[in-house]
């Protein structure tokens, strides 16, 4: 009767691990969800680069911010038109863009002597 009760509890054990780590990996993978865009409708006199300088952080490069925005939208050139609603990315992924490229500037200038 000892080893079917110390069996019952591995079991059990067993059940409430496998459980806790199913959780786990699905409230990790909620995480790493994307965000939602938010959505801007142009008005009048809007530009590319007046959308990202005001809705996202100064530190950003508005140059990277203006080239998510328009990969975003699958935008072709830099025309936008009033009445058009365009998606804006998560300001913190057009930062990791930003950081990426100034990274890959780093690499390619040549060091200064």
């Amino acid at each position: 009767m000892e080893n079917s009760e110390k069996y019952r509890r591995r079991r059990a054990g067993a059940v409430v691990v496998i459980a806790a780590v199913a959780f786990f990996l699905h409230a990790a993978a909620g995480a790493d969800a994307e965000s939602e865009s938010e959505l801007h409708s142009v008005r009048p006199g809007d530009t590319l680069w007046e959308i990202a300088t005001e809705n996202y952080p100064s530190t950003d490069d508005p140059r990277v911010t203006v080239e998510e925005i328009r990969a975003e939208n699958g935008l072709d050139g830099y025309t936008i038109r009033p009445g058009e609603v365009l998606e804006l990315p998560d300001w913190q992924a057009a930062s990791e863009a930003d950081t990426d490229k100034r990274e890959v500037e780093r690499r390619a200038s040549p060091p200064l002597e």
